[in-house]
């Protein structure tokens, strides 16, 4: 005797999830009642108030780097001191700050990218008929796009109509 699957998911789904809809004015994104995001790409880890404090947790994360410098710490310490300050410092010192080089350099091509995701150029279709250029990150919901052949869908996107090689409509 076994259990269906049907009453096996069941079990996992929650009872009180109900499913609400959303009206949506296509071509009117200012009629739109509820607020959507915008449709900007942002991969970035770090900004300038965060990148210290957080690349310097993720390097001491690392159970080598922690016990690095846990025994510069120790150190400081006159009566547990094995060498000199340098011996230890340097090294540890050395190592996080080409790691920081690392993941600085890194985050910058993240924003780079962004940027140039963000800043790729589409065809709006408008509300009278007319087609108006816009950037990616500029896209609402509920407008229409005109996507060319190879062209990045920027967004989730409801396709509304294709055409074959011959340049007819399907």
């Amino acid at each position: 005797m076994g259990i269906s699957y049907s009453s096996a998911t069941a079990i996992f789904r929650s009872s009180t999830h109900k499913t609400e809809s959303r009206d949506v004015i296509i071509g009117r994104p200012d009629l739109n009642t509820v607020w959507y995001p915008q449709n900007v790409t942002c991969n970035q880890k770090y900004n300038i108030i965060t990148f210290i404090p957080l690349v310097l947790f993720e390097q001491f994360n690392v159970f080598f780097n922690l016990y690095f410098l846990i025994m510069a710490c120790t150190q400081f310490v006159p009566s547990l001191r094995i060498n000199y300050l340098y011996t230890y410092w340097v090294p540890l010192s050395c190592v996080t700050f080409a790691s920081m080089l690392r993941e600085g350099y890194e985050d910058i091509k993240r924003a780079y990218r962004d940027r140039e995701i963000n800043s790729q150029r589409y065809t709006l279709l408008t509300e009278n008929g007319h087609r108006e250029e816009i950037l990616s990150s500029e896209i609402k919901v509920s407008d229409i796009i005109i996507l060319r052949k190879n062209q990045r869908v920027p967004a989730d996107i409801l396709l509304l109509q294709t055409l074959d090689k011959s340049g007819k409509y399907k």
